[in-house]
């Protein structure tokens, strides 16, 4: 549930290592580019390691145990990102 990839730029910019995961490709790949920039205006980036899979987050398989220190989640806003169509009557997993 990364989102837009606010948690992890914020991140980024502390220092901090970041796994971001969500299921929505659009959301991945904003992320993304949010997270391609670095910066020397006031000082050098400190080296981080941050990671973004497209993936659903009940499932994380790509992340190994005992690696995570904390979780912060966005779990969708009602219906501020639409994930999927309901035309079907079925969620495909849309949480939200």
């Amino acid at each position: 549930m990364a989102g837009g990839g606010t948690t992890l730029v914020e991140c980024k910019l502390m220092g901090r290592n970041a796994i971001g995961v969500d299921i929505n490709r659009d959301a991945v790949m904003l992320a993304m580019d949010r997270l391609n920039f670095s910066s020397t205006v006031l000082e050098p980036l400190p080296e981080t390691d941050v990671r973004l899979y497209q993936c659903d987050a009940r499932n994380l398989d790509l992340v190994p145990d005992k690696s995570v220190d904390l979780i912060a989640t966005h779990p969708p806003y009602a219906n501020i990102i639409k994930y999927t169509t309901r035309d079907n009557g079925s969620a495909n997993g849309d949480l939200s």
